[in-house]
């Protein structure tokens, strides 16, 4: 969510703050689903060129990271005072 210049003088710095920090949350969630593409990758090579065994490990902490990712961004989207 992008917060207006005219919201940021309507709204408590406390909103503004924790704006910030969720939209730093989905970046940092964002950068973990590159990353696990990444791995992905990797492992898709590894399997081809290298040691299956390996490949799987990559596959694993690809898979792990997007499960966090997503796992982040759920906790995030859920709302206020729901667990």
């Amino acid at each position: 969510m992008t917060v207006t210049a005219e919201a940021q003088t309507l709204l408590p710095p406390i909103v503004l703050e924790q704006q910030k920090a969720i939209n730093a949350a989905l970046d940092l969630a964002a950068d973990w689903d590159e990353q696990a593409a990444s791995l992905q990758k990797t492992a898709d090579y590894t399997r081809v060129h290298g040691t299956s065994m390996v490949a799987d490990r990559y596959a694993m902490r690809g898979r792990t990271l997007s499960g966090v990712a997503a796992a982040l961004r759920k906790a995030l989207a859920r709302p206020e005072g729901e667990s």
